[in-house]
């Protein structure tokens, strides 16, 4: 039960796998009723069958975990059932950290997170694809791609009639045909005679034809930029319309900047960063996670030539909403929130309370079926694959032997759902919520029951319990979700009302805020929203912003989220922090940040971690010059002092510590076992720096973090700095505690 089989040539090698887990005997138990069908009995002499004994559970763990069905009437049913079993699990102790959901399909991400959000339940999407369906980040998206793209008419639909424009459908459709006007019109020829009254029609058409050309595209944006008359439009409206191009202009001239800075400046431009913190406290967490997150891909981009420009992400993006799997990339990080995710990407991982919805005839299993190298010229050959072993061998292209191997195939897709099924139910140490439903929003007619979930009811108790069960709806029942479909419902949508008051109550006390302040200083007209500025007006704004940046004094509000390096820099020089927070500058490229990095990678890749950045992007961008025989008696000097045969927990381990209202992110280098203690090591292959206490923050953040990882005592963790060339692994004479680094940071502000 502890092995896997793998090919090794022509024999099966059994192989260790997941023994760490430690997963409840009746979870096993039922996620083995589920497995045993696999492989239906088909053998061949190229593909043998293997008798692999199904895993078992741990000493006295076989009655350990729980179970529990439930069948409702509707998906929207489901999703409340289910949120609601998460959120009694997080009032009754357990870490929103320590719970996940597995969908099979990314299409039901927006439901159950928008179930969870609705519960107060903080919930992190994980993988680009689901990302795209969050609604934070589809605002962002929608943004980007209206600055490459006039004719993204759904971006355009999104914002203008979204929560913060708020454009009606009447001024919408004047909108639409001015659009329509603007492609399909040119102006007349001055050597056209002035048509006559009963002509001017026939004229008309002849220059709405003639000037069409078939690539053209009614666009929004263009109406925008160009609107027409203000009479065609309410006061409202043509003042948001206003305001959304001068938004859009100004946005657009920032297009050539790096994806991370311009990703950041459309979040506060829009004021989506505002609008987070503005919601409750887990809810403002997770969304925040799903941003975070979506930069990163941003900042991880790369095309496959190696440029990183927007429209090569827009199109990455694209790529990735339209694949169902596959390239659905995106690590899980180490938030306390509830992970949101696909059952592909939950393997390997496991967690305390585990919930798989969606247990639904032609959902999962999925009725998708994978279109086979005989059918498809984008499919490639299985006899080229690396798992061709264990895959449907064609034999000839006879027709009968054609249409065994497409049966075959459809055989071997039913075991890869049943053994995926199996990944999703041996997830959970404690807890798993099998669910499904009867009705959904997308469907006419009535659900059937996944067989998961029908075999998961009859392996019965004490292994399963069973929560609710909706029977079988008869054929004169009526989808309860249709009466949505003939409903008038207001469109855009009206906002929350308590929400509106709340954020209006917080726009007041700012308002007042800024107008104390203003109050004070010199202030500044700026212009209305599209207005122009005249060279007087101009003039007076840049003697303005130079009279302010020759002041002697200007305070510069630290930071919510910092990295390590700027904690360094906050002790060491707040002045310098300051100057790069008031007006950041990219650092010139050195060769020796490189050749820093590239131990850095070359120590991954000699513990066997498959390196995720690029050399310019792992640490030690701080380092001091080397060469490359430097880096060479680097490298055996490391192995000289018996670091090589040690074995690290972890290897460049990401993490996010909130210490003080603010969010530290950063990434340790490596983590030593030291009998029940832990040794945080960071690399450097500089010099001992001569302010040593302001360096040594960064191990105080890094001690705090893994102990917050790893769920022990501060205490038990040490932390020093390995200066490779000359062994001498430093230590600071005391670590902060998390107050003490609290107190650190409220200093700086």
């Amino acid at each position: 039960g502890e092995h896997f089989p793998r090919r090794d040539g022509a024999e099966v090698v059994p192989q260790p796998l997941m023994t760490s887990f430690r997963c409840g005997g009746r979870i096993l138990a039922a996620a083995n009723a589920i497995a045993e069908p696999i492989g239906g009995g088909r053998a061949s002499a190229r593909r043998p069958m293997l008798d692999v004994a199904p895993l078992t559970a741990r000493d006295g763990m076989d009655d350990a975990g729980e179970v529990v069905l439930a069948r409702v009437g509707t998906d929207e049913d489901e999703a409340a059932w289910l949120a609601e079993r998460l959120a009694a699990e997080l009032a009754a102790g357990t870490p929103a950290g320590e719970m996940a959901v597995l969908a099979r399909r990314r299409a039901d991400f927006a439901r159950l997170h928008g179930a969870l959000v609705d519960r107060d339940v903080p919930v992190e999407v994980v993988g680009l694809g689901g990302l795209l369906e969050m609604p934070e980040v589809a605002d962002v998206v929608s943004v980007l791609a209206l600055l490459v793209d006039p004719t993204a008419n759904a971006a355009a639909i999104r914002l203008l009639t979204g929560p913060r424009w708020r454009i009606g459908v009447r001024d919408l459709a004047a909108l639409g045909d001015r659009a329509r006007f603007l492609a399909t019109w040119s102006p007349p020829s001055d050597d056209d005679p002035e048509p006559s009254t009963a002509e001017g029609l026939d004229v008309a058409l002849q220059q709405v034809t003639a000037s069409v050309d078939p690539v053209d595209v009614a666009a929004l944006l263009d109406a925008v930029d160009r609107p027409g008359a203000p009479s065609a439009y309410s006061p409202e409206a043509w003042e948001r319309l206003a305001r959304f191009r001068s938004e859009i202009a100004g946005l657009r001239r920032l297009v050539g900047q790096p994806l991370v800075e311009l990703v950041t400046e459309v979040v506060q431009t829009i004021g989506l960063d505002v609008e987070i913190e503005a919601e409750t406290e887990r809810v403002a967490v997770a969304r925040a996670a799903n941003l975070a997150a979506f930069i990163d891909h941003a900042a991880a981009f790369t095309g496959l030539e190696g440029e990183s420009d927007l429209p090569a992400f827009l199109s990455y993006l694209e790529a990735s909403a339209d694949a169902e799997n596959g390239l659905d990339v995106g690590a899980v990080s180490t938030a306390d929130t509830v992970k949101l995710m696909t059952v592909h990407k939950a393997k390997g991982l496991e967690w305390d309370v585990v919930a798989v919805p969606g247990l639904v005839h032609d959902v999962f299993p999925s009725s998708q079926p994978r279109t086979p190298w005989t059918r498809g010229a984008h499919v490639l050959p299985y006899e080229l694959r690396g798992d061709a072993a264990d895959l449907p061998v064609l034999r000839s292209f006879e027709r009968k032997d054609i249409e065994e191997f497409v049966g075959e195939c459809k055989d071997d897709e039913r075991d890869e759902e049943r053994r995926l099924a199996y990944v999703a139910f041996t997830r959970p140490r404690r807890l798993l919520l099998a669910s499904g439903y009867c009705w959904s929003r997308t469907r006419q007619s009535a659900c059937r029951p996944s067989p998961y979930l029908t075999e998961l009811r009859d392996v019965g108790e004490p292994v399963v319990s069973v929560d609710q069960w909706c029977d079988d709806p008869t054929e004169d029942d009526v989808n309860p979700l249709a009466r949505h479909a003939a409903a008038d419902l207001r469109w855009p949508a009206p906002p929350d009302e308590a929400a509106l008051a709340r954020r209006r109550a917080a726009a007041l006390l700012v308002t007042k805020a800024m107008t104390d302040l203003s109050s004070r200083q010199t202030t500044i007209e700026l212009p209305a929203a599209g207005g122009g500025l005249s060279w007087a007006e101009e003039a007076r704004l840049v003697v303005d912003e130079l009279n302010r940046e020759r002041a002697g004094v200007r305070d510069v509000a630290l930071p919510r989220r910092l990295t390590t390096s700027q904690v360094v820099l906050l002790a060491e020089d707040p002045d310098a922090l300051a100057r790069m927070l008031a007006r950041p500058m990219p650092s010139r490229p050195q060769p020796q940040a490189r050749r820093g990095s590239r131990f850095h990678a070359w120590v991954e890749g000699l513990y066997g971690a498959t390196p995720l950045l690029d050399a310019d992007d792992l640490p030690g961008a701080s380092d001091e010059d080397i060469s490359d025989e430097e880096l060479v008696a680097l490298q055996q000097r490391f192995l000289a002092d018996g670091w090589g045969e040690r074995r690290p927990v972890v290897v460049e381990q990401p993490f996010e510590l909130v210490v003080g209202g603010r969010l530290l992110r950063g990434r340790i280098d490596a983590v030593y076992p030291d009998g029940d203690r832990f040794d945080v090591v960071d690399y450097k292959t500089g010099v001992v720096p001569r302010d040593f206490f302001a360096a040594s923050l960064q191990l105080s953040v890094y001690r705090l973090a893994w102990a917050d990882l790893a769920g022990v005592d501060p205490e038990l963790v040490d932390a020093g700095f390995l200066y490779v060339r000359t062994g001498e692994l430093k230590r600071p004479d005391r670590l902060l505690s998390r107050d003490e680094l609290a107190a650190l940071l409220g200093e700086g502000v």
